[in-house]
């Protein structure tokens, strides 16, 4: 459960854009959507790089959070190996 809530967490971030631009809510999301109509790409990589890095921190605290809560997930053992 830990790690489908960070990772949807990521996707939320991800289609804030469709929302912020359906309801012209000032945002990143309308930011990235206005700079994709007027191709701008020095706009579209910054916004690619901080859309990534959201999802890959919240994805990486899932992670971490989830060995906490389950400690048999931090021996790095195959699972032929656990038993």
């Amino acid at each position: 459960m830990v790690t489908l809530f960070f990772q949807n967490i990521g996707m939320m971030i991800g289609g804030s854009a469709i929302v912020e631009s359906v309801f012209s809510w000032p945002g990143l999301g309308t930011y990235f959507v206005s700079a994709i109509i007027s191709r701008d790409l020095p706009v579209i990589t910054a916004c690619v790089l901080v859309l990534g890095m959201i999802f890959v921190i919240s994805n990486t605290v899932g992670e971490g959070l989830n060995q906490l809560l389950n400690p048999r997930m931090m021996g790095g053992k195959g699972e032929s190996d656990v038993g």
